[in-house]
Order: C-alpha cells, then structure tokens, then sequence
C-alpha cells in the first residue's frame, strides 16, 4: 500500500521530507495547493488493488471518506 503525504505550507522540513519520500518511491506527495489538480483517477490507479482497476477511484474515496 502507499498514501499520500500532503505537507503542512511553510513547514520546510515537512516539504523536504515528502520529496524525499516521494523520490524513493515510497509515497506520493503533493502540496497542500496543488490538491483540487490532481487528477485521482490517473494517479492512484497504481496503488489500488487489481479488482479496483476500471472502478472510479474519486467516487470510492469519496464513499470511504463519507464513511469516516
């Protein structure tokens, strides 16, 4: 599994960490301003297990999200 790692704005070490980590290839990041571009379905189709391959992965998180 992976996760996104979403650094706090201004907080250097947070920012330098999440490239870092992104880099190795052990998470994703993305700023915290550049949330609304990504485009879910491209960039965590990888990450998802095979069954969930031709689902749309935004209405899914969105479904678990409503669920927490």
């Amino acid at each position: 599994r992976t996760a996104w790692i979403v650094p706090t704005p201004g907080q250097r070490e947070q920012e330098y960490l999440a490239r870092y980590l992104q880099n190795q290839g052990w998470f994703h990041s993305v700023l915290q301003s550049r949330i609304q571009e990504i485009d879910v379905n491209s960039r965590l189709s990888n990450t998802l297990p095979p069954e969930f391959s031709n689902t749309d992965l935004a209405a899914i998180i969105a479904k678990r999200l409503a669920s927490l």
